[in-house]
């Protein structure tokens, strides 16, 4: 409750007069409690739920303009009715008045501790995005592990499996779920506010703009025009709609907002396999001349509204570079060396554009237009969003602007570059053009591959010359890998040596600064109860930090597990009493096996057989025992022999968020670094439940799927994993079987003997009947 009698003592208390709108939030809210504000929320989310889907209803039950409306629906054959979406709606109200709204009117508490504010003076613009972006943020991150639960066997057959029973979802299906799945998806809700508290309008606004963007998610269209395709790494309609096509078994796509989770995590290789792969079994297409004509309609009008208004404002920028119009004219060895210079600097700059615009937000909300041609023609060359026009306009012009010269060559520069660009977009190869003659030419045929392979290309992004496509290793065929591969440069990551460690060593030594000589160290000489409970407490944090430092280092000064020296695999026929005959024969017949197979495997590298599970790490340049992954913060490889090490590693390190002072210094830093290291352990978690690794999940995604014509069969693909021999014994082969020895860095003798696999050479294993499926996490 604002505490003013009247606008007069407002303005006199904040010293300056009260804006419109604070004067109107005065006049509204002064006589409303504080509780009574924040139940208007029940108001608010009633009204959503209830007229947010309803132009969608009206789509979906018209006939007249589903027809039209249906290019857009991501499912043209899921047909809801109206008795289906009212019966939705009316689960959904139940739910709003047994949970949801009983759930705002006990809440209110946690609104007065976490101080939402309700007062005076409202808060700016620009303090109310920054809090929402913060807020959709944290929800996402959160709401994915959550999410990602709620796909674990016992959530999704106990909670999730109700708000999958729309495979083809609706708007009024967003909030259709079980009570209890309700009420913990509340959680990531109210973190945001939790972490950054604001202003009680800015707290209305996050709710209802989390429930509308969750409708839209699930509104069943992907319409062009909506803003949120503007919006860097938004999931929205499509993203979402694979999730609940495949459904419950679906191990993609848990993003709530945004996909970086999904990337970074690895749980969207379903969906970006699914569109590659309706890319690629496109088939060649035939255009008619209306098709044609259709193209050249919009290449002109993109030229009327776009190419013809920027020549003409662009005038300044000829007078600011010099280009010169009268004589005497340039000879014609200066023109042909300019427009050279022109070429050359255009193909190198566009060529990193072009690259860019085939990241997954540069391709998804810019270059698919330009795209859309699988099979290009002369007019699709131009034929672009206007975006892509504007800056694709800064390498043709950054030639002149670079070696200035006359306007005719200015002209002929311009001429030559659009007459180039409809020949390679022409689709026909023809043996007497000019241009091959010409070194280095890409052509027709080049970028035609480029426009077959479709938005997924990593490929020949060159626009004039293959040479940067050759320099780069982008004129190679397309692999079923990430769109950037970063491993390619991590021998570079040789370099950061011991400055990680000395970084690692400089965070401890801050939160010891900050917890022991800043805050519970002086409380020490106070005496009395804030002297024991000081001393508690850095008991506490000395015996973490302790087992911190230890099991930091000994990540660190472990060796991971190297391939013995002449270490070759041993065949059955040499583990019995067969004769030399025989073991000659089963010698000659290893074979150089691929990364993946468990059987035989070489490394070309090394040039020495690798173990099973076994890998070659391109920054240690050798081959490590169950590899896991090269951490830069331990500059160590993470492998069979100190795997344990890094896990209890992770389970310590959220040690510095813990500390009282670097909390209230930073507590949206803390917060965020302590759910990244509790994301990166549930993981961990996951594979040694599952005895498997980083490396070996990931390579399960890209094992022989490329010629299914079934996404839906590619998600809930599985690989036959014979080292899955139970929980208990997978986590043994990690951790051991002693269990005073669980928490240390460390391994009886005993265990060493009993269990091979904690040395990375031999693994238990199940026969192939009995084998379970390796699922991707």
């Amino acid at each position: 409750m604002i505490p003013y009698a009247t606008v007069e003592e407002a303005s006199i208390a904040l010293s300056r007069n009260l804006t419109r709108l604070e004067t109107l939030w005065f006049d509204y809210s002064a006589t409303k409690s504080d509780y009574n504000l924040y139940c208007h929320n029940i108001l608010f989310l009633f009204l959503i739920f209830s007229f947010v889907p309803l132009p969608l209803v009206f789509i979906e039950s018209s006939q007249s303009t589903s027809d039209w409306f249906n290019r857009y629906k991501i499912q043209p054959k899921a047909k809801n009715s109206f008795s289906d979406m009212f019966k939705c709606y009316k689960a959904v109200m139940k739910m709003f008045l047994l949970v949801v709204g009983p759930l705002q009117l006990v809440s209110y508490p946690s609104i007065q501790m976490i101080e939402i504010r309700s007062g005076l003076p409202l808060p700016s613009c620009l303090e109310i995005v920054a809090q929402l972006v913060v807020y959709f943020l944290v929800e996402d991150y959160t709401n994915y592990w959550v999410h990602r639960f709620f796909h674990c066997k016992w959530g999704y057959e106990k909670f999730h499996h109700i708000h999958h029973e729309y495979t083809a979802p609706i708007g009024y299906a967003a909030p259709y779920a079980h009570w209890a799945e309700v009420l913990l998806l509340g959680i990531p809700t109210f973190l945001g506010p939790a972490i950054a508290p604001g202003h009680m309008i800015t707290f209305w606004l996050w709710i209802a703009l989390r429930q509308i963007e969750a409708i839209e998610t699930h509104s069943g269209y992907d319409f062009p025009w909506t803003l949120t395709k503007y919006i860097p790494f938004y999931g929205g309609a499509e993203y979402h709609d694979y999730h609940h096509y495949v459904g419950g078994q679906s191990q993609s796509n848990f993003a709530s907002v945004f996909t970086y989770c999904d990337y970074i995590y690895g749980t969207d290789k379903g969906y970006r396999f699914q569109k590659k792969l309706l890319q690629q079994i496109q088939k060649k297409v035939k255009y008619s001349l209306s098709d044609m004509f259709r193209c050249y309609k919009q290449v002109m009008k993109l030229f009327l509204l776009v190419v013809g208004t920027l020549q003409i404002v662009s005038y300044p920028s000829i007078q600011m570079i010099g280009i010169r119009s009268g004589l005497p004219l340039p000879s014609l060895t200066e023109i042909v060396a300019q427009l050279v210079v022109y070429f050359l600097i255009e193909d190198y700059t566009n060529y990193w554009i072009h690259r860019w615009m085939h990241c997954k937000w540069g391709y998804e909300k810019i270059h698919r237009i330009h795209h859309e041609y699988t099979s290009p023609i002369g007019y699709a060359s131009p034929y672009a969003h206007w975006g892509e026009i504007l800056i694709l306009g800064i390498p043709t012009f950054l030639g002149p602007a670079i070696a200035p010269g006359h306007i005719m060559t200015f002209w002929l520069w311009i001429s030559l570059r659009q007459i180039e660009a409809i020949e390679t977009h022409s689709g026909y190869d023809f043996p007497w053009s000019l241009t091959k003659f010409i070194p280095f030419y890409g052509g027709a045929e080049y970028h035609d591959y480029h426009h077959y392979v479709g938005g997924q290309s990593q490929s020949n992004f060159a626009s004039v010359f293959t040479y940067c496509d050759y320099i780069y290793g982008t004129d190679k065929l397309p692999t079923p890998t990430m769109a950037w591969n970063v491993f390619k440069f991590c021998t570079a990551l040789r370099a950061l040596g011991s400055i990680m460690i000395l970084i690692v060593i400089g965070i401890i030594g801050f939160t010891y600064y900050a917890v022991v000589v800043v805050n519970y160290g002086p409380a020490l000489l106070i005496g009395g109860v804030d002297s024991l409970l000081a001393l508690l407490v850095l008991a506490l944090f000395h015996f973490l930090l302790i087992m911190l430092l230890w099991s930091y280092f000994s990540v660190v000064v472990t060796d991971p597990g190297g391939v013995p020296t002449g270490w070759r695999p041993e065949l059955d026929v040499e583990k019995s009493d067969g004769n030399q005959a025989l073991i000659g024969e089963a010698n000659s017949s290893l074979s150089v096996g691929d990364s993946s197979s468990h059987g035989v495997r070489y490394c070309r590298k090394c040039n020495q057989y690798k173990p099973p599970r076994s890998h070659h790490c391109s920054v240690c340049g050798r081959c490590i025992l169950k590899m896991d992954h090269h951490c830069v913060w331990v500059v160590n490889c993470v492998g069979a022999m100190n795997y344990k090490s890094f896990l209890l590693f992770l389970n310590t390190l959220r040690l510095p968020s813990d500390s009282k002072s670097s909390f209230s210094c930073f507590p949206v830093l803390n917060i965020a670094f302590a759910l990244s290291v509790l994301g990166f352990l549930i993981m961990h978690i996951m594979l040694v439940a599952r005895n498997t690794t980083t490396i070996e999940v990931n390579n399960s995604h890209q094992s022989s799927l490329w010629d299914l014509h079934d996404y839906k069969a590619y998600e809930k693909h599985t690989v036959n994993w014979p080292y899955n021999v139970g929980r208990k014994t997978n986590f043994e082969q990690v951790f051991g079987s002693d269990k005073m020895y669980w928490f240390v860095p460390l391994y009886t003798e005993d265990d060493k003997k009993k269990l091979p696999a904690l040395g990375g050479l031999d693994f238990t294993s199940r026969s192939e009947s009995e084998t379970e499926p390796l699922q991707s996490l």
